[in-house]
């Protein structure tokens, strides 16, 4: 054999075997969808680059994928904090006093939930909840443990990329006649049928006005294209064709929305809008003037399902992550105990800076973390990754902070995850083995009213997976790579 994979990652035993792999895995690649636009061009399609993929699967616990696998009820979770107005409005009013942007989502939020007909009206959540595999330094077997890093309720990428990943390491394991005994599986099965197009023809059916359209709110210059146009191609497949999907930018949706009673229009086309997907509208930068937040507020006071409605949106902001790991706030939205129990197993402890905290309060964190400041992150509460403090950035940015600048911001224990070794491709990069940590994504859609869960689905999944050396893993910053995991017995 050429190569193996165990809990260290891979092993080569040929030198040569990379050189024999790689021209046929990026060229599979490129021939099924694991592109994005170039950094160069990225309002183009005339120009794009492969997606940066790992060469081989990485190495997963089987104990820890399928507990993340299971875990994903936590939709159910994220639903009952998001109907929950007095608990939305208390966690975020700190917060939304340090952050203008998150102060106009609230704003929004109450406007829809005192609305008349606000029980009524029906939204999609589509998360992605993501895990990395943590080394307790306290446990005597230095065994790994599963730590949730975060939610994402808006615009969660890569859904449709992981099971096309999946089939490229199930080709690359082939090709390398790499032996896998069926009853101990390696590459864990990624359905083909993501789960966010599904979600949206299950949306998109209960809207029940075939001619109504799906509109998939985008940047201006969306580089990650081929994640979202597999899934507008699914979803045109799911619907045979019947549902309309139009692509329309979030800039530009002030001249094209209007509202005639509480139905949404498409103008100048005149189509009515049954749904409304964001993979954007996450950071103040995508909002560009008021008339921008006027549309947003247009859009969530409509009848068209949101995907997701502004609800789910605030639920996924960090400081209601950080209040939910606290066990009475916890108890409010989970009745069953052992339901509880697995939430809190994988929460890493996590801090907030509310006007509540003292000023000893205070002084403490900060002392913690000047003394030993590789053992946390200062995190943004806003959806959208890549923001994040470290070592002595953290350490400035908290000393420099007045009390109201630190509430837009949680500090959590740092997660110390395994390393393993893979082979990154990507584009005029070369290939060879390097030292990295993967994080689990898993997906999940919930479709319901304020009333009730309607129906629900999980199964999707990714795994990204980033150098060692780099404290964030953003793949179009190129320091991550779209993976598959390789599932062992401990």
């Amino acid at each position: 054999m050429a190569f193996r994979i165990d809990s260290c990652g891979v092993v080569l035993t040929n030198d040569k075997l990379i050189d024999e792999l790689l021209d046929d895995a990026k060229d599979w690649a490129a021939t099924n969808g694991m592109c994005i636009r170039s950094s160069e061009q990225p309002w183009s399609s005339d120009v794009v680059e492969i997606m940066p993929f790992t060469l081989f699967p990485s190495p997963v616990p089987r104990k820890l994928f399928n507990e993340a696998m299971s875990l994903q009820k936590m939709n159910e979770l994220y639903y009952r904090v998001a109907i929950d107005k007095e608990f939305i409005t208390s966690c975020l009013a700190d917060i939304a006093a340090a952050d203008p942007f998150i102060a106009k989502l609230l704003d929004i939020y109450l406007a829809v939930m005192n609305s008349n007909d606000h029980e009524e009206r029906i939204f999609l959540n589509i998360q992605r909840a993501d895990y990395m595999f943590h080394k307790e330094e306290e446990n005597i077997n230095r065994s790994l443990v599963l730590k949730q890093v975060e939610v994402n309720n808006i615009s969660a990428g890569l859904a449709a990329i992981g099971p096309v990943c999946t089939k490229l390491h199930e080709r690359v394991m082939r090709k390398a006649e790499y032996a896998c005994e069926a009853q101990y599986y390696c590459l864990p099965e990624n359905s083909s049928e993501n789960v966010v197009s599904v979600g949206l023809f299950e949306a998109w059916k209960v809207y029940g006005n075939k001619k109504a359209a799906v509109i998939f709110m985008v940047e201006d210059h969306p580089r990650n294209i081929a994640d979202q146009r597999l899934i507008e191609h699914q979803l045109e497949r799911l619907s045979e064709y019947t549902a309309m999907v139009v692509r329309l930018k979030f800039s530009e949706s002030p001249k094209r929305l209007l509202m005639v009673g509480s139905t949404l229009h498409l103008i100048p086309e005149n189509v009515e809008i049954g749904v409304v997907y964001f993979r954007t509208a996450y950071s103040p930068d995508q909002f560009d003037n008021d008339s921008v937040w006027s549309a947003l507020r247009l859009i969530e006071m409509s009848s068209a399902i949101k995907c997701p409605w502004i609800g789910f949106h605030l639920a996924g902001i960090k400081k209601v992550q950080q209040t939910l790991s606290f066990p009475k706030n916890l108890n409010r939205f989970v009745q069953d105990a052992e339901t509880r129990r697995r939430i809190l197993s994988v929460t890493m402890p996590m801090f907030g800076f509310d006007r509540s905290s003292s000023a000893a309060d205070w002084e403490t964190i900060l002392s913690q973390v000047v003394k030993e400041p590789n053992d946390y992150v200062l995190k943004p509460s806003r959806e959208g990754g890549g923001h994040n403090f470290y070592q002595d950035d953290m350490v400035e940015l908290l000393r420099s902070c007045g009390p109201t600048e630190r509430q837009a911001y949680i500090l959590m224990k740092r997660i110390k995850p395994s390393v393993h070794t893979n082979v990154f491709v990507k584009r005029n990069v070369e290939s060879k083995l390097q030292a990295c940590n993967s994080e689990l994504g898993v997906f999940g859609y919930l479709l319901g009213n304020m009333r009730k869960i309607f129906h629900q689905r999980d199964g999707t999944f990714i795994l990204r997976t980033k150098l060692h050396s780099e404290n964030e893993g953003g793949l179009m910053h190129g320091t991550a790579c779209v993976d598959s995991p390789f599932i062992y017995d401990n």
